[in-house]
């Protein structure tokens, strides 16, 4: 199923809360350099409730760096709707990523990276598939489908300036996912009941760019657009701009806004802004605060499992505590999230775009050797 961009539950990623522990630069040079970090995260409503464990490690030997990584994301949502049979549903999805990076000289940089990932890769895809069985289950025709899966292949090319400072990316990936397709029954006057299956699979290829510039000694910003092409839909795109501003050596403020729109009638806005202030040589305070708002997936006549108009808000604070090559991050944050209403076409699914209100907890580590 197809998921509201930006939407932080989308894919339950951590960072859409909180900054990732920055990770420290060794003490010294060295012809080789190892950096293992890893971090849990939590996220729960009322009736849902998602874990997310990962690991990370990057090997860097001479111009060159190596990287694997690996997490897990457990489920558990209460499944619920007119006419349905109430039942829990747990699954887990897991994550695979081998990179690898090299800089060719003081201007020039690329980087190649494998990705792919076995189960659901939302709590909302987990609840589409239990009320298709109960819908559909007994029909025949009708599809008991396993995990979805998808696999990826991502190739970056960065540029950097001749003041070592300002660089451009350019980025190109492609991606294949299998997915829980929608079923629905339908009565045809000549073969009878049968079972309308929709698409299992979706490929998207995104192209992107992305600069990052010095305004000033204190003010730096990024800006970056992609533009992705997924099977059967119209080209999607996003401009999103992040600017970092020092306002004393110990305190500054961090902004992003930015705008995703599809044809012929998607469209989101996002951004947020956060201070840090570094208390002391070992420990930073960050607070946030985000928003994001979209018009709802694009949707058909009569039957479809597309989201409505969606609004979030999130705030968020993280304490970093870093010595030597070792950093701490822990986070938390306040989830306000709000669905429009439900139209004709999807309101078998009001259960699961209704309002709901998150905490979400993040504990990260990094050693960098």
């Amino acid at each position: 199923m197809a998921k509201n961009s930006g939407d932080f539950l989308g894919g339950f990623d951590g960072n859409n809360f909180v900054n990732k522990v920055t990770e420290p630069s060794p003490s010294a040079p060295k012809s080789i350099s190892r950096v293992f970090s890893t971090d849990a995260d939590l996220i729960f409503a009322d009736d849902v409730e998602i874990q997310r464990y990962s690991a990370e490690y990057d090997v860097t030997w001479g111009n060159t760096t190596f990287g694997i990584s690996y997490s897990r994301t457990l489920y558990d949502v209460d499944f619920s709707g007119p006419g349905l049979f109430d039942t829990n549903l747990t699954d887990q999805t897991d994550n695979y990523s081998l990179s690898l990076a090299h800089d060719w000289n003081d201007t020039y940089s690329s980087s190649i990276s494998l990705s792919g990932y076995q189960g659901f890769t939302s709590f909302r895809s987990l609840w589409f598939p239990e009320f298709f069985r109960q819908n559909d289950g007994a029909f025949p025709g009708f599809r008991e489908l396993g995990d979805p899966f998808g696999i990826s292949v991502a190739l970056g090319n960065t540029y950097t300036f001749a003041n070592g400072i300002d660089s451009v990316n350019v980025g190109l990936s492609y991606s294949r996912d299998r997915i829980v397709p929608a079923q629905q029954g339908d009565f045809d006057p000549f073969t009878g009941f049968e079972i309308i299956t929709g698409d299992d699979t979706l490929d998207t290829v995104a192209v992107s760019v992305t600069g990052n510039f010095y305004l000033t000694n204190k003010i730096t910003t990024e800006w970056s657009a992609r533009v992705s092409f997924v099977s059967d839909r119209d080209a999607r795109t996003q401009l999103r701009v992040r600017a970092a501003w020092s306002i004393l050596d110990n305190l500054t403020l961090r902004g992003e806004y930015g705008v995703t729109i599809e044809q012929p009638d998607f469209d989101a806005f996002f951004g947020g802004l956060t201070l840090d202030y570094q208390i002391s040589n070992n420990f930073a305070l960050s607070v946030g605060y985000r928003l994001y708002t979209d018009s709802g997936e694009v949707t058909t006549a009569n039957f479809n499992t597309s989201a409505p108009g969606f609004d979030s808000s999130e705030v968020s604070a993280s304490l970093l505590w870093t010595s030597g090559g070792h950093s701490v991050r822990a986070s938390v944050a306040y989830l306000d999230t709000e669905f429009d209403p439900v139209s004709f076409a999807n309101a078998n699914f009001e259960q699961l775009f209704s309002d709901r209100e998150f905490i979400a907890a993040r504990l990260a580590y990094t050693y960098a050797f």
